[in-house]
């Protein structure tokens, strides 16, 4: 893709040429649900696993499975967890 930029009626900016090659967004694609605790594209068995394994309290910040961010790991979360089954 090829193409000019510019702006009219300004006496600061000018115009110049830009040329978009092949590439990608850098990030695109990583995102993943909350749900899904391990990021591989299902919320499923391992997911659950994952909810189980860190029942109770959330020790820091960082509990992935700790899905409604309340600081800790319940029946809350499993409720959204199979609420949301694949």
């Amino acid at each position: 893709m090829n193409g000019t930029i510019g702006q009219v009626a300004t006496s600061s900016m000018g115009g110049g040429t830009f040329a978009i090659n092949g590439g990608f967004w850098a990030g695109a694609g990583d995102y993943c649900s909350r749900l899904d605790t391990n990021c591989d594209g299902r919320i499923d068995a391992a997911d659950l696993a994952n909810i189980l394994a860190a029942w109770g309290n959330c020790p820091d910040q960082n509990c992935p499975a700790d899905l409604n961010n309340d600081g800790h790991v319940d029946g809350v979360d499993l409720a959204l967890l199979v609420a949301n089954w694949d």
